[in-house]
Protein backbone atom coordinates (compact mmCIF):
# COMPACT_ATOMS: atom_id res chain seq x y z
CA UNK A 1 0.00 0.00 0.00
CA UNK A 2 1.41 3.52 -0.55
CA UNK A 3 2.94 5.30 1.98
CA UNK A 4 3.98 1.97 3.88
CA UNK A 5 6.58 1.35 2.63
CA UNK A 6 9.69 0.44 3.97
CA UNK A 7 10.07 0.95 7.97
CA UNK A 8 5.91 1.69 7.86
CA UNK A 9 5.46 -1.75 6.24
CA UNK A 10 3.94 -2.93 9.74
CA UNK A 11 0.97 -0.54 9.45
CA UNK A 12 0.46 -2.07 6.40
CA UNK A 13 -3.33 -3.82 7.07
CA UNK A 14 -4.86 -0.18 7.46
CA UNK A 15 -6.63 1.17 4.43
CA UNK A 16 -6.86 4.69 5.65
CA UNK A 17 -3.55 7.46 4.96
CA UNK A 18 -0.41 7.69 6.77
CA UNK A 19 -1.30 10.32 7.99
CA UNK A 20 -4.17 9.50 9.47
CA UNK A 21 -2.67 6.85 11.29
CA UNK A 22 0.05 8.99 12.55
CA UNK A 23 -1.81 11.82 13.88
CA UNK A 24 -4.16 8.69 15.77
CA UNK A 25 -0.96 7.26 17.49
CA UNK A 26 -0.29 10.97 18.29
CA UNK A 27 -3.08 11.51 20.86
CA UNK A 28 -2.31 8.14 22.01
CA UNK A 29 1.17 8.76 22.87
CA UNK A 30 -0.40 12.14 24.45
CA UNK A 31 -2.67 10.20 26.62
CA UNK A 32 -0.01 7.96 27.51
CA UNK A 33 1.75 11.12 28.57
CA UNK A 34 -1.23 12.31 30.42
CA UNK A 35 -1.94 9.77 32.81
CA UNK A 36 0.84 10.22 34.73
CA UNK A 37 0.50 13.88 35.25
CA UNK A 38 -2.35 12.98 37.77
CA UNK A 39 -0.10 10.83 39.45
CA UNK A 40 2.58 13.48 40.21
CA UNK A 41 0.29 16.52 40.79
CA UNK A 42 0.30 18.75 43.52
CA UNK A 43 4.73 18.12 44.55
CA UNK A 44 5.96 18.41 40.43
CA UNK A 45 7.97 20.76 39.39
CA UNK A 46 6.55 21.96 35.83
CA UNK A 47 8.95 21.57 33.83
CA UNK A 48 10.49 18.46 34.65
CA UNK A 49 6.89 16.77 33.83
CA UNK A 50 7.50 18.32 30.16
CA UNK A 51 10.77 16.98 29.84
CA UNK A 52 9.76 13.55 30.85
CA UNK A 53 7.01 13.50 28.13
CA UNK A 54 9.78 13.97 25.92
CA UNK A 55 11.43 10.48 27.51
CA UNK A 56 7.59 9.01 27.53
CA UNK A 57 6.87 9.52 23.71
CA UNK A 58 10.38 9.13 22.85
CA UNK A 59 11.72 6.70 24.51
CA UNK A 60 8.87 4.34 26.26
CA UNK A 61 5.66 4.27 24.88
CA UNK A 62 6.71 4.06 20.76
CA UNK A 63 8.92 0.91 21.93
CA UNK A 64 5.85 -0.95 23.85
CA UNK A 65 3.93 0.13 20.96
CA UNK A 66 5.83 -1.42 18.13
CA UNK A 67 6.38 -4.55 20.21
CA UNK A 68 2.59 -5.06 20.13
CA UNK A 69 1.52 -3.12 17.19
CA UNK A 70 4.43 -2.28 14.72
CA UNK A 71 5.25 -6.04 14.01
CA UNK A 72 7.17 -6.48 17.01
CA UNK A 73 8.23 -9.74 18.57
CA UNK A 74 4.91 -10.11 21.23
CA UNK A 75 3.24 -9.64 17.92
CA UNK A 76 2.08 -12.65 15.32
CA UNK A 77 4.49 -13.53 12.87
CA UNK A 78 7.52 -15.44 11.68
CA UNK A 79 9.90 -15.85 13.65
CA UNK A 80 8.06 -14.04 16.77
CA UNK A 81 7.77 -15.44 19.99
CA UNK A 82 4.32 -17.12 19.67
CA UNK A 83 4.83 -17.81 15.78
CA UNK A 84 2.35 -16.93 13.11
CA UNK A 85 -0.33 -18.39 14.35
CA UNK A 86 -0.38 -16.95 18.09
CA UNK A 87 0.61 -12.94 19.55
CA UNK A 88 -0.90 -10.64 22.28
CA UNK A 89 -3.75 -8.72 21.21
CA UNK A 90 -4.48 -5.30 22.59
CA UNK A 91 -6.43 -3.46 20.54
CA UNK A 92 -6.71 0.07 21.34
CA UNK A 93 -4.51 0.12 24.48
CA UNK A 94 -5.09 -1.29 27.79
CA UNK A 95 -1.34 -2.38 27.73
CA UNK A 96 -0.04 0.50 25.00
CA UNK A 97 -1.86 3.22 25.93
CA UNK A 98 -2.90 2.88 30.07
CA UNK A 99 -0.80 0.43 31.88
CA UNK A 100 2.28 1.89 29.94
CA UNK A 101 0.88 5.45 31.43
CA UNK A 102 0.44 3.57 34.60
CA UNK A 103 3.97 1.98 34.83
CA UNK A 104 5.94 5.38 34.20
CA UNK A 105 3.48 7.23 36.66
CA UNK A 106 4.56 4.41 39.07
CA UNK A 107 8.04 5.14 38.69
CA UNK A 108 7.84 8.82 39.16
CA UNK A 109 5.23 8.45 42.15
CA UNK A 110 8.20 6.00 44.28
CA UNK A 111 10.68 8.82 43.78
CA UNK A 112 8.58 11.96 44.11
CA UNK A 113 7.25 11.21 47.74
CA UNK A 114 3.98 11.69 49.47
CA UNK A 115 2.47 14.78 49.24
CA UNK A 116 2.84 16.59 52.65
CA UNK A 117 0.65 16.06 55.58
CA UNK A 118 -0.62 12.52 52.79
CA UNK A 119 0.23 9.91 55.76
CA UNK A 120 0.70 10.31 59.71
CA UNK A 121 1.87 7.72 61.92
CA UNK A 122 0.72 4.34 62.95
CA UNK A 123 -0.22 3.70 58.89
CA UNK A 124 -3.10 7.02 59.19
CA UNK A 125 -4.01 8.17 55.78
CA UNK A 126 -5.17 11.68 55.55
CA UNK A 127 -7.76 12.50 52.93
CA UNK A 128 -6.90 15.63 50.29
CA UNK A 129 -9.98 15.72 48.65
CA UNK A 130 -10.37 17.61 45.42
CA UNK A 131 -11.90 21.20 45.39
CA UNK A 132 -14.91 20.62 42.86
CA UNK A 133 -16.35 17.26 42.10
CA UNK A 134 -18.79 18.87 39.77
CA UNK A 135 -16.04 19.52 37.44
CA UNK A 136 -14.85 16.36 37.95
CA UNK A 137 -17.87 14.74 36.61
CA UNK A 138 -18.15 16.52 33.87
CA UNK A 139 -14.61 15.30 32.91
CA UNK A 140 -15.46 11.95 33.15
CA UNK A 141 -18.44 12.13 31.25
CA UNK A 142 -15.72 13.86 28.16
CA UNK A 143 -13.96 11.39 28.85
CA UNK A 144 -16.25 8.64 28.08
CA UNK A 145 -17.30 11.04 25.06
CA UNK A 146 -14.32 10.70 23.97
CA UNK A 147 -13.51 6.84 24.31
CA UNK A 148 -16.10 6.20 21.59
CA UNK A 149 -13.43 7.48 18.91
CA UNK A 150 -10.68 5.89 20.92
CA UNK A 151 -11.84 2.17 20.76
CA UNK A 152 -13.86 2.73 17.53
CA UNK A 153 -11.52 4.61 15.67
CA UNK A 154 -9.19 1.69 16.15
CA UNK A 155 -10.72 -0.24 13.63
CA UNK A 156 -9.14 1.94 11.19
CA UNK A 157 -11.54 1.32 8.78
CA UNK A 158 -15.34 2.08 7.48
CA UNK A 159 -16.54 -1.20 9.16
CA UNK A 160 -20.24 -0.19 10.07
CA UNK A 161 -20.69 -3.58 11.53
CA UNK A 162 -17.26 -3.59 13.92
CA UNK A 163 -17.64 -0.15 14.60
CA UNK A 164 -21.66 -0.36 16.36
CA UNK A 165 -20.33 -3.89 18.21
CA UNK A 166 -17.05 -2.24 19.61
CA UNK A 167 -18.94 1.36 21.12
CA UNK A 168 -22.17 -0.99 22.37
CA UNK A 169 -19.20 -3.19 24.72
CA UNK A 170 -17.22 -0.02 25.42
CA UNK A 171 -20.37 1.43 26.71
CA UNK A 172 -21.68 -1.63 28.27
CA UNK A 173 -18.34 -2.18 30.43
CA UNK A 174 -18.62 1.45 31.40
CA UNK A 175 -21.82 1.44 32.98
CA UNK A 176 -21.29 -2.28 34.72
CA UNK A 177 -18.31 -0.65 36.14
CA UNK A 178 -19.44 2.77 37.27
CA UNK A 179 -22.28 0.76 39.31
CA UNK A 180 -20.16 -1.93 40.71
CA UNK A 181 -17.29 1.06 41.86
CA UNK A 182 -20.35 2.54 43.72
CA UNK A 183 -21.61 -0.65 45.11
CA UNK A 184 -17.80 -1.81 46.33
CA UNK A 185 -17.24 1.88 48.10
CA UNK A 186 -20.66 1.87 49.31
CA UNK A 187 -20.10 -1.42 51.15
CA UNK A 188 -15.90 -0.26 52.50
CA UNK A 189 -16.69 3.11 53.00
CA UNK A 190 -20.46 3.03 54.08
CA UNK A 191 -21.31 5.36 51.24
CA UNK A 192 -22.03 5.41 47.82
CA UNK A 193 -18.61 8.00 47.37
CA UNK A 194 -18.90 10.04 44.25
CA UNK A 195 -14.88 10.04 43.37
CA UNK A 196 -15.03 6.26 43.42
CA UNK A 197 -17.58 6.44 41.09
CA UNK A 198 -15.87 8.21 38.37
CA UNK A 199 -13.06 6.14 38.73
CA UNK A 200 -14.98 3.07 38.56
CA UNK A 201 -16.14 4.70 35.04
CA UNK A 202 -12.78 5.48 33.99
CA UNK A 203 -11.65 1.76 34.86
CA UNK A 204 -14.42 -0.08 32.90
CA UNK A 205 -13.46 2.33 29.79
CA UNK A 206 -9.52 1.79 30.18
CA UNK A 207 -10.53 -2.08 30.75
CA UNK A 208 -12.59 -2.89 27.96
CA UNK A 209 -10.22 -0.98 25.26
CA UNK A 210 -7.93 -4.02 24.82
CA UNK A 211 -11.02 -6.59 24.47
CA UNK A 212 -13.79 -4.44 22.67
CA UNK A 213 -13.54 -5.75 19.39
CA UNK A 214 -12.55 -9.17 20.60
CA UNK A 215 -15.48 -9.81 23.24
CA UNK A 216 -19.80 -10.48 23.39
CA UNK A 217 -21.68 -7.41 24.89
CA UNK A 218 -22.75 -10.29 27.56
CA UNK A 219 -19.31 -10.84 28.40
CA UNK A 220 -17.99 -7.13 28.52
CA UNK A 221 -20.38 -6.54 31.45
CA UNK A 222 -18.60 -8.79 33.43
CA UNK A 223 -15.05 -7.12 32.41
CA UNK A 224 -17.07 -3.54 33.47
CA UNK A 225 -18.36 -5.40 36.86
CA UNK A 226 -15.07 -6.48 38.01
CA UNK A 227 -12.76 -3.36 36.44
CA UNK A 228 -15.41 -1.26 39.23
CA UNK A 229 -14.67 -3.68 41.87
CA UNK A 230 -10.61 -3.63 41.18
CA UNK A 231 -10.57 0.30 40.91
CA UNK A 232 -11.87 0.32 44.65
CA UNK A 233 -9.47 -1.87 46.23
CA UNK A 234 -6.49 -0.87 44.56
CA UNK A 235 -6.66 2.88 45.65
CA UNK A 236 -6.88 1.08 49.38
CA UNK A 237 -4.01 -1.00 48.07
CA UNK A 238 -1.97 1.34 47.06
CA UNK A 239 -2.86 4.03 50.55
CA UNK A 240 -2.09 1.06 52.51
CA UNK A 241 1.52 0.57 51.12
CA UNK A 242 1.88 4.70 51.03
CA UNK A 243 2.14 5.19 47.56
CA UNK A 244 0.23 8.79 47.21
CA UNK A 245 -1.60 9.22 43.63
CA UNK A 246 -3.60 12.09 43.90
CA UNK A 247 -6.47 11.35 41.31
CA UNK A 248 -6.09 7.29 41.24
CA UNK A 249 -4.61 6.99 37.95
CA UNK A 250 -2.68 3.97 39.10
CA UNK A 251 -5.60 2.40 40.13
CA UNK A 252 -7.72 3.14 36.81
CA UNK A 253 -4.93 2.88 34.30
CA UNK A 254 -2.21 0.51 35.30
CA UNK A 255 -4.50 -1.89 37.39
CA UNK A 256 -7.20 -2.25 34.98
CA UNK A 257 -5.03 -1.77 31.74
CA UNK A 258 -3.85 -4.86 33.36
CA UNK A 259 -6.85 -6.30 33.60
CA UNK A 260 -8.28 -5.63 30.28
CA UNK A 261 -5.18 -6.67 28.47
CA UNK A 262 -5.62 -10.49 30.32
CA UNK A 263 -9.60 -10.35 29.68
CA UNK A 264 -8.64 -10.64 26.05
CA UNK A 265 -7.33 -13.93 27.14
CA UNK A 266 -10.29 -14.50 29.09
CA UNK A 267 -13.15 -13.96 26.75
CA UNK A 268 -12.04 -13.51 23.57
CA UNK A 269 -14.29 -15.38 20.84
CA UNK A 270 -12.41 -15.79 17.39
CA UNK A 271 -15.77 -15.48 15.50
CA UNK A 272 -16.56 -12.41 16.50
CA UNK A 273 -14.22 -10.55 14.85
CA UNK A 274 -15.24 -8.72 11.61
CA UNK A 275 -13.90 -8.36 8.06
CA UNK A 276 -12.21 -5.14 8.27
CA UNK A 277 -10.95 -5.22 11.68
CA UNK A 278 -7.35 -5.26 12.25
CA UNK A 279 -6.67 -9.18 13.12
CA UNK A 280 -8.15 -11.72 11.05
CA UNK A 281 -9.81 -15.53 12.50
CA UNK A 282 -6.40 -17.26 11.91
CA UNK A 283 -4.29 -15.08 14.25
CA UNK A 284 -6.97 -14.73 17.30
CA UNK A 285 -7.22 -17.17 19.25
CA UNK A 286 -10.50 -18.17 21.78
CA UNK A 287 -9.81 -17.27 25.32
CA UNK A 288 -9.94 -19.81 28.31
CA UNK A 289 -13.84 -19.54 29.56
CA UNK A 290 -14.42 -19.98 25.56
CA UNK A 291 -12.17 -22.87 25.42
CA UNK A 292 -9.45 -21.58 23.89
CA UNK A 293 -7.04 -23.31 27.13
CA UNK A 294 -4.02 -20.75 27.38
CA UNK A 295 -3.54 -20.22 23.41
CA UNK A 296 -4.46 -16.55 23.95
CA UNK A 297 -3.83 -15.87 27.79
CA UNK A 298 -0.98 -16.73 27.58
CA UNK A 299 0.67 -14.51 24.85
CA UNK A 300 -1.52 -11.74 27.14
CA UNK A 301 0.17 -12.55 30.39
CA UNK A 302 3.52 -12.44 29.02
CA UNK A 303 2.87 -9.57 26.59
CA UNK A 304 2.09 -7.46 30.39
CA UNK A 305 5.17 -8.38 31.81
CA UNK A 306 7.77 -7.44 29.05
CA UNK A 307 5.45 -4.17 28.52
CA UNK A 308 5.97 -3.15 32.70
CA UNK A 309 9.24 -3.94 33.16
CA UNK A 310 10.29 -1.84 30.51
CA UNK A 311 7.78 1.29 30.96
CA UNK A 312 8.64 0.59 34.96
CA UNK A 313 12.45 0.73 34.06
CA UNK A 314 12.74 2.65 31.36
CA UNK A 315 10.55 5.80 33.05
CA UNK A 316 12.51 5.08 36.44
CA UNK A 317 15.97 5.59 33.91
CA UNK A 318 14.15 9.15 33.29
CA UNK A 319 12.82 10.35 36.59
CA UNK A 320 16.12 9.22 37.95
CA UNK A 321 18.01 11.31 35.24
CA UNK A 322 15.57 14.51 35.63
CA UNK A 323 15.83 14.07 39.39
CA UNK A 324 20.10 14.22 39.85
CA UNK A 325 19.98 17.23 37.08
CA UNK A 326 16.97 19.57 37.53
CA UNK A 327 15.08 18.55 40.20
CA UNK A 328 11.55 16.63 40.12
CA UNK A 329 10.11 18.12 43.66
CA UNK A 330 9.01 21.82 44.41
CA UNK A 331 10.29 22.66 47.66
CA UNK A 332 7.57 22.15 50.85
CA UNK A 333 6.83 25.94 50.87
CA UNK A 334 5.82 26.25 47.72
CA UNK A 335 3.94 22.80 47.78
CA UNK A 336 1.89 24.21 50.73
CA UNK A 337 1.56 27.66 49.48
CA UNK A 338 -0.15 25.71 45.43
CA UNK A 339 2.05 25.47 42.77
CA UNK A 340 -0.11 27.63 40.40
CA UNK A 341 1.63 30.52 42.40
CA UNK A 342 5.03 28.66 42.84
CA UNK A 343 5.10 27.85 38.92
CA UNK A 344 3.05 29.35 37.48
CA UNK A 345 3.20 32.55 39.23
CA UNK A 346 -0.98 32.66 39.01
CA UNK A 347 -4.00 32.34 41.03
CA UNK A 348 -5.72 29.58 40.42
CA UNK A 349 -8.81 31.17 42.65
CA UNK A 350 -8.33 34.62 42.71
CA UNK A 351 -9.21 35.63 45.74
CA UNK A 352 -9.76 32.99 47.06
CA UNK A 353 -8.65 32.02 50.97
CA UNK A 354 -9.59 28.16 52.15
CA UNK A 355 -10.80 27.82 55.34
CA UNK A 356 -8.72 25.49 57.44
CA UNK A 357 -11.93 24.68 59.62
CA UNK A 358 -15.41 24.56 59.22
CA UNK A 359 -17.39 27.49 60.71
CA UNK A 360 -20.46 25.79 62.43
CA UNK A 361 -24.41 27.58 62.24
CA UNK A 362 -24.60 28.06 66.30
CA UNK A 363 -27.77 26.41 67.20
CA UNK A 364 -28.68 29.52 69.70
CA UNK A 365 -26.62 32.26 70.62
CA UNK A 366 -23.57 32.59 72.55
CA UNK A 367 -20.62 34.74 73.45
CA UNK A 368 -18.07 34.97 69.96
CA UNK A 369 -14.99 34.19 71.87
CA UNK A 370 -16.78 30.35 72.67
CA UNK A 371 -16.01 28.39 69.59
CA UNK A 372 -19.06 26.84 67.82
CA UNK A 373 -18.31 23.09 69.50
CA UNK A 374 -17.00 23.98 72.90
CA UNK A 375 -13.39 23.04 72.39
CA UNK A 376 -10.60 25.92 72.42
CA UNK A 377 -8.56 26.29 69.56
CA UNK A 378 -5.16 27.49 69.48
CA UNK A 379 -2.15 29.21 67.87
CA UNK A 380 1.20 28.49 67.81
CA UNK A 381 4.23 30.53 65.93
CA UNK A 382 7.25 28.64 65.76
CA UNK A 383 10.09 31.30 65.57
CA UNK A 384 13.98 30.34 64.82
CA UNK A 385 13.47 28.46 61.00
CA UNK A 386 12.79 28.54 57.70
CA UNK A 387 9.37 27.40 56.63
CA UNK A 388 10.61 24.92 54.10
CA UNK A 389 12.67 23.08 56.64
CA UNK A 390 9.76 23.15 59.19
CA UNK A 391 7.88 22.08 56.66
CA UNK A 392 10.02 18.84 55.67
CA UNK A 393 10.78 18.34 59.43
CA UNK A 394 7.04 18.06 60.30
CA UNK A 395 6.72 15.71 57.00
CA UNK A 396 9.31 13.46 58.33
CA UNK A 397 7.77 13.34 61.95
CA UNK A 398 4.79 12.19 60.57
CA UNK A 399 6.22 9.72 58.72
CA UNK A 400 6.23 6.09 60.01
CA UNK A 401 9.86 5.59 62.02
CA UNK A 402 10.92 5.73 66.04
CA UNK A 403 9.90 9.51 65.82
CA UNK A 404 6.42 9.54 65.01
CA UNK A 405 6.19 6.48 67.63
CA UNK A 406 7.55 8.96 70.35
CA UNK A 407 5.11 9.49 73.22
CA UNK A 408 5.26 13.37 72.99
CA UNK A 409 5.20 13.42 69.42
CA UNK A 410 1.73 11.24 69.72
CA UNK A 411 0.30 13.64 72.37
CA UNK A 412 0.93 16.59 70.48
CA UNK A 413 -0.57 15.15 67.03
CA UNK A 414 -3.87 14.36 68.37
CA UNK A 415 -4.58 18.13 68.96
CA UNK A 416 -2.75 19.53 65.62
CA UNK A 417 -5.61 20.30 62.98
CA UNK A 418 -3.57 22.38 60.67
CA UNK A 419 -0.08 23.37 59.95
CA UNK A 420 0.07 25.96 57.78
CA UNK A 421 3.39 28.24 57.02
CA UNK A 422 4.99 28.83 60.19
CA UNK A 423 2.01 28.43 62.09
CA UNK A 424 0.53 25.36 63.75
CA UNK A 425 -3.59 25.31 65.07
CA UNK A 426 -4.41 22.94 67.84
CA UNK A 427 -7.80 21.80 69.18
CA UNK A 428 -8.38 21.00 72.90
CA UNK A 429 -5.69 20.08 74.70
CA UNK A 430 -3.80 22.18 78.02
CA UNK A 431 -2.39 25.24 75.63
CA UNK A 432 0.84 25.32 77.55
CA UNK A 433 1.63 21.51 77.38
CA UNK A 434 0.64 21.96 73.83
CA UNK A 435 3.44 24.51 73.42
CA UNK A 436 5.77 22.59 75.70
CA UNK A 437 5.94 19.54 73.57
CA UNK A 438 6.06 21.22 70.01
CA UNK A 439 9.27 22.76 71.07
CA UNK A 440 10.09 20.11 72.39
CA UNK A 441 9.78 17.89 69.20
CA UNK A 442 11.04 20.30 66.74
CA UNK A 443 14.03 20.84 68.52
CA UNK A 444 14.99 17.22 68.47
CA UNK A 445 14.04 16.59 64.87
CA UNK A 446 15.27 19.93 63.74
CA UNK A 447 18.53 19.60 65.93
CA UNK A 448 19.00 23.08 66.79
CA UNK A 449 17.16 25.48 69.00
CA UNK A 450 13.40 26.85 68.07
CA UNK A 451 10.99 28.69 70.09
CA UNK A 452 6.73 28.72 69.93
CA UNK A 453 4.96 31.38 70.72
CA UNK A 454 0.78 30.60 71.36
CA UNK A 455 -2.34 32.37 72.09
CA UNK A 456 -5.52 31.54 72.08
CA UNK A 457 -7.99 32.03 69.66
CA UNK A 458 -10.61 34.53 71.05
CA UNK A 459 -12.74 34.19 67.99
CA UNK A 460 -13.14 33.22 64.74
CA UNK A 461 -12.97 36.35 62.62
CA UNK A 462 -9.69 37.35 64.20
CA UNK A 463 -8.33 33.92 63.46
CA UNK A 464 -9.19 33.85 60.14
CA UNK A 465 -8.17 37.50 59.63
CA UNK A 466 -4.99 36.67 60.30
CA UNK A 467 -4.05 33.35 58.46
CA UNK A 468 -5.21 35.28 55.31
CA UNK A 469 -2.75 38.08 56.12
CA UNK A 470 0.00 35.40 56.70
CA UNK A 471 -0.83 33.95 53.33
Amino acid sequence: MKGYEGDYASLSWTGVPLWAKFFFQLVFAGTAATIVSGAVAERIKYKSFILFTFIMSIAVYPVVGHWIWGGGFLSPGEGHWFGKDAGMFDFAGSTVVHSVGGWAALAGVLLLGPRLGKYGPEGKVNPIPGHNLTSATIGCFVLWFGWFGFNPGSTMAADVNAIARICVTTNTAAAAATLSATVTSWILLGKPDLGMTLNGCLAGLVAITAPCAYVSVSDSIFIGLIAGALVVVAVFMFDRLRIDDPVGALSVHLVNGVWGTLAVGLFSQKELVQSGQTVSTGLLNNGLLHGGGLSQLLPQAVGILCAGVYAFAASALGWLILKYTVGIRVSAQEELEGLDLGEHGNEAYHGFVMALEPLMAPVEPRPAHVPPDGVKRYTALVQGVGADELAQAWSELCQPGPAAADPAFKELYKHVTTVRGHQFRFRGGDAHRLRSLLETVLRAQLGKPVEVVLKEDSNYAQAYAELAEAR
